[in-house]
């Protein structure tokens, strides 16, 4: 209906004109099978080897048709499927049912997850179901005490997934989690499955820049030549790490970004029920979350280096555990049942 009652071409950033156009002209001759077994010639084209999303864009114009709203559509239904993930989760962690259900209807109606899968396409929504996979299994080997080969598959996949997104929280993930099944999973023949664990990192990272390194090497020298000269102070680090948590302010929104000024008031009103959110989940039935919290002060912290970085548009990848801190002292206030079966 937006797209064709009330679309705003001004809601475009550079890049996913970029991305809908080279696919659509340079792309979309080839047949799906073509496309994956000479990815190579791909990324070739492309210039780059991050993939992911223009892998995104080229089947969504595939699969729906040559518009730029197919590839709004594939982020809707990709939302979903990560809100459903998140379900999934806490209903693995034993949290009532009604918890479950009312969180997932707020996560899919969340203000955030509207704006940035309705109005403009963007990678963000397929990190963000990448992410909820990823920690999902986490979830449920911490649950199950026990690991299968579903979940190597989908730890494996949402991780090959995020490397062709973003480099800096491919090793974020990677060492959460090595950390996390190090440290909080009881698993049997604990040495053993610690010490083969203890090895993913020291084998995949350095395999991962071996294989990838002129595209990485490219990345942080452009990035370092771009960024480096509005590097944060250290002093600065803690107003930075507000802004990246409360941008956009309502009333210094861009004109591009005017589709986020109702999602930046409903973002600072409900910015006070966060530290009560915070505060909720600190006990050990949330310990299998950590993955969550440890993302979020991971990259919190490094896109407060770079103020560039420190928007809204990179919040919504970890934007899950944002929703939760908000949704659930909503859920203590209002529900007579407790959070936990």
């Amino acid at each position: 209906i937006y797209f064709f009652y009330f679309y705003e071409a001004k809601y475009h950033f550079y890049d996913d004109i970029v991305y809908y156009s080279v696919t659509r002209d340079k792309f979309l001759d080839y047949s799906i099978f073509y496309y994956f077994s000479n990815i190579g010639q791909v990324k070739s084209t492309i210039g780059t080897n991050h993939i992911g999303f223009w892998t995104l864009v080229y089947l969504s114009l595939k699969i729906f048709g040559l518009y730029y709203y197919s590839i709004i559509l594939s982020n809707i239904i990709i939302s979903i499927l990560a809100s459903y993930v998140l379900y999934l989760s806490l209903e693995k962690m034993n949290f009532q049912d009604s918890f479950c259900k009312l969180f997932f209807i707020f996560s899919v109606l969340h203000w955030d997850m509207i704006a940035w899968t309705s109005f403009i396409s963007s990678k963000e929504p397929l990190m963000f179901l990448a992410i909820t996979i990823l920690f999902h299994n986490l979830i449920v080997i911490n649950q199950e005490k026990k690991i299968s080969i579903a979940n190597i598959f989908f730890i494996i996949l949402s991780l090959l997934i995020i490397s062709e997104l973003r480099t800096y929280i491919f090793i974020f993930c990677i060492l959460i989690v090595s950390g996390y099944l190090m440290f909080l999973i009881e698993l049997p023949k604990k040495r053993f499955v610690r010490a083969l664990i203890f090895v993913l990192p020291i084998t995949v990272l350095p395999t991962y820049i071996y294989l990838n390194f002129s595209s990485i090497y490219l990345t942080i020298s452009s990035a370092f030549t771009l960024l480096y000269p509005n590097i944060a102070n250290l002093n600065e680090i803690p107003i930075y790490f507000l802004k990246t948590l409360l941008s956009p302010f309502p009333l210094n929104i861009q004109e591009n970004y005017n589709f986020l000024f109702l999602p930046s008031i409903l973002h600072f009103l409900t910015m006070i029920l966060l530290p009560i959110g915070v505060f909720l989940s600190f006990n050990n039935k949330h310990k299998a979350f950590s993955c969550y919290i440890i993302l979020f002060l991971s990259t919190v912290t490094f896109y407060s280096f770079f103020p560039d970085l420190a928007g809204p548009r990179q919040r919504f990848q970890y934007s899950m555990i944002l929703m939760y801190w908000q949704f659930l002292p909503l859920y203590k206030l209002f529900s007579i049942k407790g959070i936990y079966k």
